[in-house]
């Protein structure tokens, strides 16, 4: 999360939760996972469940729909939930966690 907080630094953004904890944990506790400077950007969750390919961007595509969202990114450690080459997806390693890679590619993103 410091690495996350610190890309998202003064930056205006909205945090969706995609992950499959959102099916684990109640929403009062997957907030507890973000630190309080974070906190206030979290809108909410992808919806109900998606079976199939690339589940989970179908899951995102789903929520984009319905609120009108212009351009997004998902920073997740599944890259068999999105399509190949997805240009949305920033990749990170599950054993690891976000590095200095990811942090990169959420500036120059938002840098646009």
């Amino acid at each position: 999360m410091p690495l996350l907080e610190a890309a998202l630094r003064d930056r205006e953004v909205e945090i969706v939760v995609s992950s499959s904890w959102r099916f684990h944990h109640g929403w009062p506790l997957l907030l507890e996972f973000f630190p309080p400077t974070l906190r206030a950007h979290v809108r909410g969750h992808t919806g109900e469940p998606v079976t199939g390919r690339h589940a989970r961007w179908h899951e995102i595509l789903a929520y984009r729909e319905k609120r009108a969202l212009l351009d997004w990114r998902a920073l997740d450690d599944s890259a068999f939930e999105f399509p190949r080459n997805c240009a949305e997806l920033i990749l990170c390693n599950g054993a690891i966690g976000m590095e200095e890679a990811q942090v990169q590619l959420i500036r120059e993103w938002l840098g646009r």
